[in-house]
């Protein structure tokens, strides 16, 4: 990462600074997978380092139904076989060129007709769900903020703060009787 940092940046106090936010990694990932999830500079680095698998899907395999969003990865055509072809391709140049493996459990190729999961959601032609464990971390998360506020451990507008992240995140999905049903049981006054 840093090296591929350095061809961009030139001025030697940022790059300075990049390598302590590089090289600050907890001992969560000492054997060297991935940067902390929390960390707003991961979201910068991973699609910067994914940059080049961008430009190789589009320019050389020619997908022209593709998303990304860090190490997410969306390829959409009509031709089942061109999609398993892009896959062949891309398996290799995540190991070659990167020096990054697929999670082959999480690939997914199937019709959108069955519905395609992504980001936390599962995405059809005509409508977005929230996928089950997303639904029920929120709830966790949820009753965790609602305890730790009624126990003094959190203020009102922390509470607020952190249960309308949770909420936007939810909303980008079909989900309004599923929340308004939550809400409606578990709601409390602030």
């Amino acid at each position: 990462m840093l090296a591929l940092l350095t061809r961009k940046i030139k001025d030697p106090d940022a790059l300075w600074l990049v390598a302590k936010i590089l090289q600050h990694v907890p001992s969560c990932y000492a054997q060297g997978y991935g940067l902390p999830i929390g960390n707003l500079s991961s979201q910068h680095f991973a699609n910067f380092f994914l940059h080049g698998l961008d430009h190789h899907i589009k320019q050389k395999l020619k997908i022209a139904g593709y998303v990304r969003y860090m190490d997410d990865l969306l390829l959409l055509d009509d031709d089942k076989t061109k999609l398993w072809g892009a896959l062949q391709e891309i398996v290799p140049f995540l190991e070659n060129i990167l020096h990054l493996q697929i999670n082959v459990p999480a690939t997914c190729l199937a019709p959108v007709t069955e519905g395609v999961p992504f980001l936390g959601f599962r995405l059809y032609p005509e409508r977005t769900l929230l996928q089950k464990n997303r639904w029920q971390r929120f709830k966790t998360k949820f009753r965790q903020r609602q305890e730790q506020y009624l126990a003094g451990e959190i203020s009102c507008d922390a509470l607020v703060e952190s249960v309308q992240s949770m909420h936007n995140f939810v909303c980008l999905g079909d989900t309004y009787r599923l929340r308004r049903k939550f809400l409606d049981k578990y709601a409390i006054e602030v």
